[in-house]
């Protein structure tokens, strides 16, 4: 059994490490107990010839018990439903149509489904909209999931269905709502690169094949709604934010699961921010154009704090006791409180911290 859990993953980890190319997306063998099964991979997503998503499974053992293709990355918990749903799209689908159906797939318990594209504005095979309950059309055919015959600026595809699937979804709410605006040509923001550019792309290396695009756009979906559910805890955590004076002007901490945000902070008037997060990973880190220099708080720390593995960046406005790229060896025995303390001079004994806490 560790043997064949051992092969899922190692064909998994190199089944997503491949560059979706313009070639027809290839055909892999499933692993399964006993049997074996065609597939399609698109990214991190997996669905068979018939465009039909396979589902996904919460653990790789109960996907190696299952004999299911296995859609891990894929983070969606989706209940399957056993009558097969069509969703049907647009063709070269655009972001408002993409996330119409990321809503349905990963909220709207259609984890098993096939998707079809039609020309915008048209039907499935020309029948009437919404005539056939397990066929669901998104952003064309002017039925209750397309907003082109509603003329309102304040809806799109994707928030029809959000209200229908998962109204009371914050992290959802915010997230189509920025897709509206962006339907309805009133976002501004530009910049060097975007989802919209990211759509565009896939349409021009899957012309012909929309579904491809689908599919590769679910992973990035599902990460933008991971950052929108982390930017409100963020902000929760930051309602009992501490501020303090330092040496450069107004400090900000604050403690969470997620650590602190540089956006929050400094939109309030920070010049620096302090943070401490759930795994006991903590950081210090300045305006970019600011005179800060932390130094003075880095030596300060390797007295009080001397066997942490804190970190000063080069630039002297970074300093960091774990994080993603470098998990520390010993944690900070340093409270949020004691660390605005080092941060602001004082108290520079070691006496009153706890021990150190070791990773290893």
């Amino acid at each position: 059994m560790e043997k064949l859990i051992e092969r899922v993953i190692l064909t998994l980890w190199y089944y997503t490490s491949l560059i979706i190319k313009k070639q027809e997306i290839q055909r892999i063998e499933a692993i399964q107990m006993g049997y074996g099964c065609d597939a399609v991979i698109s990214g991190v997503y997996f669905y068979d010839g018939s465009n039909r998503c396979l589902g996904n499974k919460r653990t790789l053992a109960d996907a190696a018990y299952s004999g299911a293709v296995l859609c891990a990355i894929w983070k969606a918990r989706c209940i399957a439903v056993d009558l097969a749903t069509i969703i049907v799209g647009h063709l070269a689908p655009d972001l408002d149509c993409l996330t119409a159906i990321w809503i349905l797939i990963r909220f709207g318990g259609m984890s098993q489904t096939e998707l079809q594209f039609v020309s915008s504005g048209s039907t499935l095979h020309s029948q009437p909209v919404d005539s056939n309950p397990n066929i669901i059309h998104v952003d064309t055919g002017g039925g209750r999931f397309d907003h082109h015959q509603r003329l309102q600026r304040d809806l799109c595809a994707a928030e029809l269905v959000r209200r229908s699937v998962a109204p009371h979804n914050r992290a959802l709410e915010r997230m189509v709502y920025q897709v509206n605006r962006i339907d309805h040509a009133e976002d501004r923001s530009g910049g060097f690169f975007n989802i919209q550019a990211l759509i565009n792309g896939y349409n021009l290396l899957f012309p012909n094949h929309p579904h491809h695009v689908a599919y590769a756009m679910l992973p990035n979906l599902d990460a933008w709604y991971e950052t929108e559910d982390r930017q409100i805890r963020l902000e929760e955590a930051f309602e009992k934010r501490i501020e303090f004076e330092t040496p450069w002007g107004l400090g900000i901490a604050m403690e969470s699961v997620d650590g602190g945000s540089g956006k929050l902070a400094f939109s309030r008037g920070a010049v620096l921010y302090a943070y401490r997060d759930g795994q006991g990973w903590m950081g210090v880190a300045a305006q970019a154009r600011s005179s800060v220099d932390l130094s003075e708080v880095f030596d300060d720390l390797r007295m009080v704090d001397y066997d942490a593995d804190w970190y000063l960046h080069p630039n002297r406005r970074l300093l960091l006791c774990g994080t993603a790229k470098s998990p520390p060896r010993i944690l900070s025995r340093l409270t949020l409180v004691e660390l605005i303390r080092v941060i602001q001079g004082r108290e520079l004994t070691a006496a009153p911290f706890s021990e150190h806490v070791s990773t290893s």
